[in-house]
């Protein structure tokens, strides 16, 4: 999954990217022409850390009557899940491609005011998943830790008792010196274990702290009622 997410990044953001971003389709039936971005946000913990990644669509009407929002995407979506689109033509495609570079495309920053409105809806949502798995990670590295602790111990005992053995019976073999560094080496592990769990703690916690959003428009869809793509220019 990584490989491919990699994969469509280099292909969608490269310079020689071969994939086209945007496009202009006819679709039958569709009571309003509408333009879609489909947008790529990447949530990013202190450090660096990618926390969570997805791809989401935002809508909006081309044209000024009244549609919400959430109509628009459900009526996008149903609209360019369709078999067979059609290319919209020469001429509607190179009016859109003009109004959308256009110096302060109306167009243009409503779609992107939308796109922004969006991810700020979709972080919030993510955020308590991203909660919960810090917590899950946390808890994790505790049951480690416990585990670890206590075979240790069980380890640091059984040694202590070679050692005691070996010496009440006044005489000690070569491997004598060897048990009593290790059980020192596993006294000191052992008193050093609690602040290396607490640092490990707290670096999770750190990952997941002042989460910055990155929002990209990864392509552009233009989807036209067949009298707009006819008429070969749509008027925002």
């Amino acid at each position: 999954m990584q490989r491919s997410t990699r994969v469509l990044r280099s292909a969608l953001f490269s310079v020689d990217s071969p994939v086209n971003r945007l496009t202009a389709v006819v679709v039958d039936g569709l009571p309003q022409s509408c333009v879609a971005a489909v947008s790529r946000l990447v949530l990013v913990g202190r450090g660096g850390l990618r926390l969570h990644e997805e791809v989401f669509l935002t809508g909006i009407r081309v044209r000024g009557q009244a549609m919400a929002e959430a109509k628009v995407e459900q009526v996008l979506d149903e609209a360019l899940d369709a078999e067979n689109l059609v290319l919209a033509g020469v001429q509607a495609r190179t009016s859109l491609a003009q109004e959308w570079n256009a110096e302060g495309s109306r167009l243009r920053t409503r779609l992107l005011t939308a796109m922004a409105r969006k991810a700020e809806s979709r972080q919030e949502k993510v955020t308590e998943a991203l909660e919960t798995r810090r917590d899950i990670e946390i808890t994790r590295a505790r049951e480690i830790f416990g585990a670890f602790r206590v075979n240790l111990r069980e380890s640091r005992d059984w040694l202590a008792r070679e050692i005691s053995e070996q010496e009440q019976a006044l005489f000690t073999d070569d491997q004598h010196a060897q048990r009593r560094r290790d059980l020192r080496a596993m006294e000191d592990r052992l008193a050093g274990l609690d602040d290396e769990e607490q640092r490990e703690i707290t670096a999770i916690g750190e990952r997941y702290r002042d989460i910055k959003p990155h929002v990209s428009a990864a392509a552009v869809v233009f989807a036209l009622t067949p009298a707009d793509a006819e008429a070969g220019m749509v008027q925002p």
